[in-house]
């Protein structure tokens, strides 16, 4: 999709730092933690995503340092301190004092990896870094340097990716933030944050094939969010917003998933706008849209019984149209938008997109 100009944003007063890690001698390599890195840095540059200037994402890659896969832990790169040295000159100048605060408007951190949680009771999470072993369990403590970075109001707004394992082990342990940060408990408590990780307590964030490569599936779905979620009325898909769209999205990818998805923290009370883009469907049901309609013709396979309903929702899980399946099929025309339609009393369900034109999908 196409953004009107109106619509884009050049947001030179946000950064990021993303860090993505395929090889650990020590731990056992991954293969898309590096590339699913690099897909979310894209989105940042990408005007009609993030909108950040390219030389205010800092990237962290095994390709960077290892041509060649390192053989021993001792010699593994990036490690915990790679990612300590761009913070640091994110947050200081060029004579090692601290910048004045507020930096910026936003800080995206995104971490990908291997990760664990450990023993801490709190929602958080850490990253191993490259050099990491069982016996030395080098890493990053994601959420704790992104609590920190908060507590300072370095920044006015902080957007926390972490697509990693949270698994939890007796012995695991999370240490605190590196970051020596003064804090302003006035300004810090007014910061805007969202917190998204790819797992639950306890559970591995999983790889698979997705469209030919070996991907991340939060990372995938969390860009498609990004992409594909309706603004509001004026425009802005909100972390609310993204977070719907994951949690309608996931039984569609990991339909064998044992737990009850990504955890993703939002500041209800003030929301991070993620993107802006054109409104999407009017908030009420029932509305004339000014939009294009989209026709959307369902075909039920395996047939059902011809008394059966497809129910269509919008991206708030709303109930808009009650269909009746006829000779396996059925139809209706929706402005564009996010919907999600399932076959009433059976677990069909599908999430699909409607943006004009003639839509054709499966249940």
């Amino acid at each position: 999709m196409v953004v009107e100009e109106r619509f884009r944003r050049v947001n030179n007063r946000d950064y990021g730092i993303v860090v993505g890690i395929d090889q650990y001698p020590g731990l056992g390599s991954l293969e898309g933690a590096q590339r699913d890195a690099e897909s979310f840095a894209n989105w940042l540059v990408d005007p009609n995503g993030g909108g950040l200037p390219a030389g205010n994402v800092r990237k962290i890659l095994t390709r960077q340092f290892h041509p060649p896969p390192p053989t021993c832990t001792a010699q593994a790169n990036p490690n915990a301190h790679r990612f300590y040295s761009e913070v640091g000159d994110l947050l200081m100048d060029s004579a090692g004092n601290l910048r004045s605060f507020p930096i910026g408007r936003r800080l995206y951190l995104y971490f990908s990896g291997h990760g664990f949680l450990g023993s801490s009771n709190w929602e958080e999470a850490a990253l191993y870094a490259a050099n990491a072993s069982r016996a030395l369990p080098e890493h990053i403590p994601g959420t704790r340097e992104a609590d920190a970075v908060k507590a300072s109001a370095a920044f006015d707004e902080i957007v926390l990716v972490m697509d990693c394992c949270r698994d939890v082990t007796l012995t695991g342990r999370i240490s605190e933030s590196h970051l020596c940060l003064p804090p302003d408990v006035t300004r810090g408590a007014a910061v805007r944050t969202c917190y998204a990780y790819a797992v639950r307590r306890g559970y591995q964030a999983q790889e698979r094939q997705i469209e030919g490569d070996l991907q991340g599936v939060f990372t995938h779905v969390l860009l498609e969010a990004l992409r594909r979620t309706p603004g509001d009325g004026e425009g802005r898909v909100t972390g609310q917003a993204v977070k719907d769209y994951i949690h309608n999205r996931w039984s569609d990818m990991v339909p064998d998933d044992g737990s009850t998805g990504p955890l993703i923290v939002v500041d209800s009370a003030n929301d991070v706008v993620l993107a802006v883009r054109p409104p999407g469907p009017p908030a009420q049901a029932g509305a004339m849209p000014e939009q294009p309609l989209t026709q959307v013709i369902f075909s039920v396979e395996p047939p059902v019984t011809d008394s059966g309903i497809i129910v269509v929702m919008d991206g708030q899980l709303r109930e808009i149209k009650r269909l009746s399946i006829r000779n396996s099929s059925a139809s209706c025309a929706l402005v564009p938008g996010i919907y999600k339609a399932t076959i009433e009393g059976t677990s069909r369900q599908k999430l699909f997109q409607a943006m004009g034109g003639d839509v054709h999908e499966q249940l």
